[in-house]
């Protein structure tokens, strides 16, 4: 019994600490982030307010959060949005879902796709929702951006070697 009280109550500090339940609602207070980075972006849509300045801008526009905590705005999207603007939203991130497309909706000759090829797919798939909820994709120091950035190199090697057998094959017609 009292073996069962103690791993309750252990948990129950758990909980607190680690989870902060209390700030499920807020996704951890990202939505006060994003709220806050949406009326800044407001003010400059067009050129941001450059590059590197995410994590500076909060402190000085004297935006005070209640749950979040943190001085970025845990989305790729609207963290780019706030730093470069509409255009360098689109400039960034125009090639990386041109890619996508292309890759997952292009129809080559050869029907044997690699298991790798595949895998890279996924992986872009999965690296741009990430970005929903993390600003890692532009930051030079985090763990994620190498193999990510890796993976689009081998997936444009993929459609640069498709194009040179396309053509190959053309000649040989």
């Amino acid at each position: 019994m009292i073996f069962i009280w103690i791993v309750e109550t252990l948990a129950k500090e758990f909980f607190k600490t680690y989870l902060r339940v209390e700030s499920i609602p807020l996704l951890g207070g990202r939505l006060e982030a994003w709220q806050a980075a949406v009326s800044l972006i407001m003010d400059k849509p067009l050129f941001g307010y450059g590059f590197g300045v995410e994590d500076k801008l909060f402190g000085l526009k004297k935006i005070m959060f209640h749950v979040h905590s943190g001085a970025y705005a845990h989305n790729s999207f609207l963290g780019m949005l706030l730093q470069l603007g509409l255009l360098g939203l689109i400039m960034f991130f125009a090639p990386l879902f041109m890619l996508l497309f292309k890759e997952l909706f292009s129809r080559g000759e050869d029907r044997e796709v690699p298991i790798l090829r595949h895998a890279l797919r996924a992986s872009l798939i999965a690296g741009l929702i990430c970005c929903m909820s993390e600003s890692w994709i532009y930051s030079v120091g985090n763990t994620q951006v190498f193999p990510f950035w890796i993976m689009v190199m081998l997936l444009m090697f993929y459609r640069h070697s498709d194009k040179e057998k396309l053509e190959a094959s053309q000649e040989l017609k």
